[in-house]
């Protein structure tokens, strides 16, 4: 006898038959229309917007209502709540946010104590069952929404937000939080508002404007094609009706702390590699580990302020400067030597404007959506054939800092497609976030506890001093 919603052999068939005729069915409707539509979208873009360079030289998104860059940060120290909000108020209004869609509460539960480990699920301080994704639903009409959960000094405190996500990138998003915090705690005031105000340094035009317009229409078909596939193919497989685990946003977080970030970042050392491609690598080897086959690639998220904009500032900037060009994955294997191999890559051609960067670029200049965090990327009518649903969405905003006189402890984002892998090193602690849409709960799990034996297999040996007797 079966166990209660399991099924038999026959019935599993059955399933993967109605999957297979139901994405079939689906994207055999829906390419047709998308590529004239999409097409008909870039050339008019073309046409009367100009050119990628001009359409992204000066470039931040109106703020639409609803699309949230959702992320959490966690102190051990509380925050004062009437200053916090007066400076919030400030920071709205210097950013140009009506008011009226801007939010701010103060909740009364108590966050739960830090974990034990290195490995949580989003719920664990506040909000059994409610990750922060889910809480943002309540917050349909705004822009930005922040939750503040105050806790003891020593104990949690934590921060929930909802950032514009369809106006900034993510980098800005979490220097907006950063700058909010910094004042708090008495930091100088810096004018972090520049989406509107840095250009495109001509030099770094020419170059993008290399590509031909010709060539993006023809590889446009193509990458729809594929975009469409892998998004419904995945939606149908995590349909319950489907025998799927459902569909929804899911989120687990692997937060190492000073010990165990210096010695994986010395373990990175070691192996003569960039603490990128040990994260990139953790990634890539869940993934085929656990789902059991390669993705299609790395989306790699990468800013493009600091190399192509000027006049040229540091990383605490807020605006839109976002690319994703893509690291392709081998089925064959993908080692960590790989992972140093795509990272030098990626460094050579954000510096240079390479092929992979300038495809990215236009891919984003002549789409239906074209800025925030990630969500021009979402699309199946994006311009690349980044098969974003199976893939591994990858960001890593490397060496970053908070005001240390806040108790920082941890921040996690996150962005749910297949398998989202977000990282940063930050107060010299390596926050780690894994979220999906398709997967469900558990199979995150075991995604995020694959990745941290690898990673604690890369960390370098602990001194003798502190090893536990």
């Amino acid at each position: 006898m079966l166990a209660k919603g399991a099924t038999g052999p026959r019935t599993g068939v059955l399933l993967r038959l109605a999957r297979a005729a139901a994405s079939v069915c689906a994207t055999t409707l829906l390419v047709p229309l998308l590529i004239p539509v999409s097409i008909a979208r870039a050339v008019y873009q073309r046409l009367v917007c100009g050119k990628a360079t001009k359409i992204l030289r000066v470039h931040q998104g109106p703020y639409r209502r609803g699309i949230f860059y959702g992320a959490q940060m966690v102190f051990s120290k509380p925050f004062d709540c009437a200053k916090l909000r007066d400076i919030f108020i400030e920071m709205v209004q210097e950013a140009g946010i009506d008011g009226a869609q801007a939010r701010l509460d103060f909740d009364g539960e108590r966050p739960q104590p830090f974990p034990a480990g290195a490995a949580a699920d989003a719920d664990h301080y506040v909000g059994h069952g409610i990750n922060w994704l889910r809480r943002g639903r309540d917050c349909k009409d705004m822009v930005l929404w922040l939750r503040v959960f105050n806790g003891t000094p020593g104990s949690p405190t934590v921060l929930q937000s909802g950032l514009p996500g369809g106006s900034w990138d993510g980098s800005s998003c979490f220097n907006f939080m950063k700058e909010l915090v910094g004042r708090c705690y008495g930091h100088s005031h810096n004018d972090v508002f520049q989406g509107k105000s840095l250009t495109l340094r001509p030099e770094s035009a020419r170059v993008f404007d290399q590509d031909s317009f010709a060539a993006f229409l023809l590889r446009l078909p193509r990458d729809i094609a594929v975009n469409t596939w892998s998004l419904i193919w995945n939606l149908t497989g995590a349909a319950r009706v489907l025998g799927g685990v459902g569909t929804g946003p899911e989120i687990v977080m692997l937060n190492f702390d000073e010990g165990e970030s210096a010695r994986l970042e010395a373990g990175a050392e070691a192996r003569g590699v960039k603490p990128y491609a040990l994260l990139a690598f953790a990634a890539v080897t869940a993934y085929r580990s656990v789902l059991g086959k390669s993705p299609h690639c790395l989306v790699q998220q990468a800013s493009l302020q600091t190399r192509h904009y000027e006049p040229k500032s540091e990383r605490n900037l807020v605006g839109d400067w976002l690319v994703g060009p893509l690291q392709r994955i081998p089925k064959s294997g993908y080692s960590l030597e790989d992972a140093q191999r795509g990272y030098e890559q990626l460094v050579c051609e954000l510096d240079s404007a390479g092929q992979g960067v300038r495809r990215a670029f236009h891919a984003k200049a002549y789409g239906f959506i074209n800025g925030g965090a990630a969500v021009f990327e979402a699309v199946p009518t994006y311009g690349l054939d980044a098969k974003i649903w199976d893939s591994v969405f990858f960001n890593n905003y490397g060496v970053r800092s908070v005001a240390a006189e806040s108790g920082f402890v941890c921040w996690n984002w996150s962005a749910p497609f297949k398998l989202g892998f977000n990282a940063i090193h930050a107060n010299g602690r390596t926050c780690i976030t894994l979220t999906s849409f398709v997967v469900g709960i558990d199979t995150l799990r075991t995604l995020r506890n694959h990745a941290e034996a690898t990673l604690r297999s890369l960390m370098a040996p602990l001194p003798e001093t502190d090893k536990p007797v």
